[in-house]
Order: C-alpha cells, then sequence, then structure tokens
C-alpha cells in the first residue's frame, strides 16, 4: 500500500501537522527551506526538523526538494564545490534516517503556469498554461533574442493580436506569475520583493547561452555519476521530477519531458538509486505522453509519485484538471504502481480551488456514504434512519473547531483500524462509523445549504444525551444523575437514546470507554487497574469484561499485540528503500 505523505513548507505552513495526521498522513515532504541553496544540510538541523516532525507521530519520508544549483546544471567554475556540498548534504540526510530525495534539473524555471487562479466553467478555480501568453511573455517582456523563431506563424499572429489589446496591469501579472510567484515562493531564483525581476531573470537566461540539450545531458550524467557512491553507502534514492511542462521553453533545454528521455538518464547512470519521481501533472502535460504507458515502463525505477492530473489542450494549453479528471489517469496509476511497485511514497498535488479555500487555509472532507450501507445500517440501528436523512438533507456543513477535530480524529481512527486490521477490528469499525454518523445527523448547520438536522424534540434530546455522555464518560455515571442534569424522566430518556441511537446508555458509555481504553494500553504503561480506575469503571475484573465483550480479546493481550505491531514497525524502519515491503 502506498504511503500516503503531504508536502508540508515548515512551522510557518497554514496546514499545521496536527491538521496534517488528523486526515490520515503518514508521512511529511519537507525540506530544509531556510538553508541557502548550495549551502551543506547539517546533521544538527536536519535532526532538529526531523524530530519536530516526530513529535506529532508523523515521519519525514521524502526531501523535496535538496536544490541543484544552476552551476550544477550549466557545468560552471564553482560546480564541483556544490557536488560536494551535495554530497555531504546527501549523506547526513542518510545518516539521519532520510533515504528519498526528489530534485529536478530544470534549468532556470521549474515550473511554468501563466493564470494562478483560472476561472472554471463550474466557478473552481485552477492553474492553467497559455500558450500564447506565454509566447506574449517570452517576446514582448523577455524580448528574448530569436524567440520569434520558437512559434509558428498563426501563434506570431495571436501574439501581435494580444499586444494590442493587453493591459500593464496584465503584463504585471504575467511576471509576477511566471517568474515570481511560481518560481519564488520557496528556495527559488527571484524572490517576492526583488526589484526588477524581468533583469535578473534575463542574467540567468544568459547562463545558458551556450548550453545545448547534449550538453545538460552530460552535466546531468556528470552529477549523478558523482554522487552515487554516497547514495549506494547511505541507501539514499534520488528521483528527479519530470520537467513542467514537459516541452522546450524560452530556447532552454528540457530534458526530462517523455519515454526516451527518461530512460535516457536511467540507462546513463544505471544505478537502482538514481529513479523517477512520477510526476501525473508534469508528464500528462504533454499530449505525447501516456501517464499509463510510462508507470508500467518505469515503475520499478519510480520512488515518489506525485498524484495529479491534467488536461491538454488543442494549441499547447494545459490546465490542472481535477485528480479524476483529466489525462493523469490517477486510478489506474494507483493500481499499476500498488502491483509493480508497493509501498512507494505518494502526495496528492494541485487541483481546484473551491468555496474560498484560497483564503481560509482549510481543506474540505467529501463525505460519500453508500446507498445500500445505509440500508443495512437502518435495519441494525433504525433510529438512524440514514435513508431518508440522506434524501432529504444534503449540503455544505459548517464546522467549528472542536467539531473538526473530532470528526478528524474518527477518521483517522478508522483508517488506523482498516490498515492494521487487528484482532477485533471489524467491530470497533461499525462502533465507530455509527458514531461518526449519528454525530453528522446531530449536526447544526447552515440553513442556506441543508435543510435544519434536528426536526423534532426528541432528535434533540437525543443529541442532548450524547453530548452528555461524550463530556462525562469517565465518571462515575448513574441514571438517575444523568437524567437529573439534563431535566428528564429517566425512562423517557433511556426510550429515547435507544430509539435515536441503537443503543442503551451502558452500552454507548461503555463504547466510549472502551475507545479511549485502547488509546491509553497503546501510549501508556499504566496498569490494567489504573486504566479501568480512569475511564470510570468499578473494578478492574468489570473493566475487562467490558473490554473482551467489544474487543473481543482481554486489554492485556490487546496491549502486547499492539507493542509487537509497533516494534515490527520500528525495525522496518531501518531497512533501506530498496528493501522495505509494504
Amino acid at each position: 500500500m502506498m504511503e500516503k505523505t503531504w508536502r508540508w513548507f515548515g512551522k510557518k505552513d497554514k496546514i499545521t501537522l496536527p491538521m496534517l495526521r488528523q486526515i490520515g498522513v503518514e508521512g511529511i515532504v519537507t525540506a530544509l527551506h531556510d538553508i541557502p541553496n548550495g549551502e551543506i544540510w547539517t546533521i544538527e538541523a536536519i535532526n532538529a526538523l526531523k524530530s519536530y516532525i516526530e513529535s506529532y507521530g508523523l515521519r519525514w519520508s521524502v526531501v523535496e526538494s535538496l536544490p541543484v544549483c544552476e552551476a550544477i546544471k550549466y557545468g560552471g567554475t564553482e560546480r564541483e564545490q556544490l557536488i560536494e556540498n551535495y554530497k555531504v548534504s546527501l549523506t547526513n540526510l542518510g545518516k539521519c534516517g532520510i533515504k528519498t530525495v526528489c530534485y529536478n534539473f530544470m534549468p532556470v524555471i521549474d515550473w511554468i503556469r501563466t493564470d494562478l487562479q483560472y476561472l472554471c466553467p463550474d466557478g473552481t478555480s485552477s492553474l492553467y498554461y497559455d500558450r500564447i501568453r506565454f509566447a506574449y511573455f517570452d517576446m514582448k517582456i523577455l524580448e528574448r533574442e530569436g524567440a520569434e523563431k520558437d512559434y509558428t506563424e498563426e501563434e506570431l499572429h495571436k501574439v501581435s493580436e494580444l499586444d494590442q489589446v493587453i493591459t500593464e496591469k496584465e503584463k504585471d501579472d504575467l511576471i509576477d506569475t511566471i517568474i515570481v510567484k511560481t518560481q519564488g515562493f520557496v528556495n527559488g531564483n527571484i524572490k517576492e520583493g526583488d526589484k526588477e525581476p524581468v533583469v535578473l531573470f534575463k542574467r540567468l537566461l544568459t547562463l545558458y547561452k551556450d548550453i545545448n540539450r547534449d550538453i545538460l545531458r552530460e552535466n546531468m550524467c556528470h552529477f549523478l555519476s558523482a554522487i552515487m557512491p554516497v547514495c549506494e553507502e547511505y541507501g539514499v534514492n534520488m528521483c528527479v521530477h519530470p520537467d513542467d511542462p514537459p516541452f522546450q521553453v524560452l530556447g532552454l533545454p528540457r530534458i526530462v519531458t517523455n519515454e526516451e528521455d527518461i530512460a535516457w538518464f536511467l540507462n546513463a547512470v544505471d544505478n537502482p538509486h538514481n529513479g523517477l519521481t512520477f510526476c501525473a501533472g508534469s508528464l500528462s502535460a504533454g499530449e505525447h505522453n501516456d501517464t499509463r504507458e510510462l508507470a508500467k515502463k518505469f515503475a520499478k525505477r519510480t520512488h515518489f509519485i506525485h498524484l495529479r492530473s491534467t488536461a491538454a489542450m488543442p494549441g499547447g494549453n494545459f490546465i490542472e484538471s481535477s485528480h479524476l479528471s483529466g489525462r493523469g489517469h490517477l486510478i489506474d496509476l494507483i493500481r499499476i504502481f500498488e502491483k509493480e511497485n508497493p509501498g512507494l511514497p505518494m502526495r496528492v498535488d494541485h487541483g481546484r480551488m473551491m468555496l474560498g479555500d484560497e483564503d481560509k487555509g482549510y481543506n474540505r472532507v467529501i463525505l460519500y456514504i453508500d446507498y445500500e450501507k445505509m440500508c443495512d445500517f437502518d435495519k441494525k440501528y433504525p433510529g438512524l434512519n440514514l435513508v431518508n436523512y440522506f434524501h432529504n438533507n444534503y449540503g455544505i456543513y459548517h464546522l467549528n473547531e472542536d467539531q473538526r477535530i473530532a470528526f478528524l480524529n474518527l477518521y483517522r481512527d478508522l483508517r488506523h483500524e482498516l490498515t492494521k486490521k487487528n484482532s477485533g477490528y471489524q467491530s470497533r469499525v461499525e462502533i465507530a462509523t455509527i458514531y461518526w454518523l449519528y454525530k453528522l445527523l446531530s449536526l447544526k448547520h447552515d440553513s442556506t445549504q441543508i435543510h435544519a438536522v434536528i426536526n423534532s424534540p426528541k432528535e434533540l434530546s437525543a443529541s442532548n444525551i450524547s453530548a452528555y455522555l461524550e463530556a462525562n464518560y469517565t465518571k462515575e455515571l448513574a441514571l438517575d444523575t444523568i437524567s437529573d442534569e439534563l431535566f428528564m424522566s429517566k425512562y423517557y430518556m433511556c426510550r429515547i437514546f435507544k430509539e435515536y441511537t441503537g443503543f442503551t446508555i451502558t452500552e454507548y458509555v461503555n463504547t466510549l470507554r472502551i475507545k479511549k481504553a485502547t488509546q491509553i494500553l497503546e501510549s501508556s504503561n499504566l496498569s490494567i487497574s489504573d486504566v479501568a480506575a480512569e475511564l470510570g469503571f468499578e473494578s478492574a475484573s468489570y473493566f475487562e469484561r467490558i473490554f473482551k465483550k467489544i474487543m473481543n480479546v482481554t486489554p492485556l493481550k490487546y496491549r502486547k499485540t499492539q507493542q509487537s505491531v509497533t516494534i515490527e514497525h520500528e525495525e522496518l524502519n531501518t531497512l533501506d528503500d530498496s528493501d522495505y515491503i509494504d
């Protein structure tokens, strides 16, 4: 099974590590962004970031990226010293147990778009590449010598037409998008706030004046040959990112664009540590590439996967598509890699912006509930009435912070159970699912988006009971106490709760307690008696009986099983990537 990773840009990232853990992320893709390109990554700096990531229960799985300086690419006088620095950084990463390094060998500009918020017909926005606008930038703004030779007569005519109507703001936006925002957000050659970015960019282009495709290939081969001994010694896998877009731009050679290019660099330095970052988005942006065929051919030499997709359009334009559409064929790719090279780290990338995501810094969860499953649950727990509810109620749920955390924790727990499949997991999954659905039904949400959830006093009563139980389940709870606190008749309270949840109050409280008990048993060395006392059980023997009834295993055996799983996992982490099998 693929390792689920996420690119994280450090402690200032709006998406925090606790958020990522809650949505099921296992590994972090990041880099030492504060170290200037070409300088050595020290063991101290690597371990500091690694420890910070691990403190949140995650692991640093992939470096993206350890930048390859321009002088290495064009073969400048300082090339050899920069390669030596790179080798030291790789050595230190390997010593710290970080075994996968994504990099690119694109001259000057590593990814290109002409619009970062292109408006789609459905109201979402996406990254977009417009060939005519890029040609305008190339010829009219950069004024690159000989640029017109790279475009057809029809394209030149369209550029002339655009020149008649384009505004100064649109010109500034092109500059900002192409050579500032896309390049400067992390370790780029040009940064936000740089004066005269066009002048700086043109200066960079001159470095490659005499560098053609063959020379750039030779320089890449020289670089890879130099670092492979280090990679072999420390088990570090290098994986080059395809050129984005996968065709020639600005008179610069691009050498990782298609099947022939990939085969060349893999064969030129034929070492298992020399591999590919399979970016489905970059590759699918070229109509000449079939991502499925490329995956089949190069799966064994792939060390990292970017799951995103693009839709290529006539005239050389392309747009980032939704993940299940476009030319990326992501579902097919997942099947191919799971078969041919399972266990690879993958991260979902790009996609569509919607509903104000760009301003709010949050991710959306789309919940799909299968009709047949809803029918099954309704038969078993008639109080839920899922089929009727979701037929009449659908839309956007606006969660407060506590609700968000609660739902993401439930999601994480479900994924954990379904992945590990430890003894009794089916029962735990069913209980957690029922609990999740019941909480969903009890949410109050935006009446402009969805009908009111709580439709009757009985439903409100059931919701209030569950809220009280969830807040107090570790205490000694008596039915008389609960009914007094909620101002309900004891008999009415029990009947309503059973009707709407399928649980008795005692069953529900015990379920909450046992769910918490599993977490304590996994994360602490408390005695069974202390765990029982902490969770409000009247005795250790009663706790053990209830635990075994729900989990089909004793608390002690459960703890031993979890410790065994943890030890095995730690042992696996000591293996080189080439030896790791999921």
